[in-house]
């Protein structure tokens, strides 16, 4: 179905974002930041005005507009606004679409609030910080 290619593409982006950060990795996350908004888009079509997630994808579409990093740490500052929403958007499906039940929400307790960050399996591998603590963190679950 529609619906369910365009929240995984979306996702396996988001997902390529989280990973990058948590690598240190510049250079692996520029391509990732240039797909986001052509994967963040097509969000809206499929989840129109009266779907219940309409508020939370408008959310994530407006954070998914990301300028090309110069360093981590302006794409650090930029992912945290759109993780939020990554996070509220995946803690929804969950629970609501079977094919996303197995997808992972962690928690940093050192990281900037919320300090929640979405990945599509584990293990832990904290976007946040990166290699100066890779694993601080838990699973946050349902």
């Amino acid at each position: 179905e529609a619906q369910h290619q365009v929240l995984a593409g979306f996702f396996a982006v988001a997902d390529g974002i989280s990973s990058a950060l948590a690598s240190d990795n510049l250079e692996q996350l520029k391509p990732y930041v240039a797909k986001l908004t052509s994967v963040a888009e097509p969000l809206a079509k499929e989840f129109p005005d009266d779907h219940p997630w309409h508020a939370v994808i408008q959310q994530v579409r407006t954070t998914s507009r990301w300028p090309i990093p110069a360093n981590l740490v302006a794409a650090r500052k930029t992912f945290l606004p759109f993780s939020k929403n990554v996070v509220e958007l995946a803690q929804r499906l969950r629970s609501e679409e079977e094919a996303f039940a197995s997808t992972k929400v962690f928690f940093c307790p050192m990281a900037p609030k919320p300090g929640l960050w979405f990945q599509a399996k584990g293990p832990l591998r904290n976007p946040y910080y990166g290699a100066k603590m890779l694993t601080c963190g838990e699973e946050v679950k349902l």
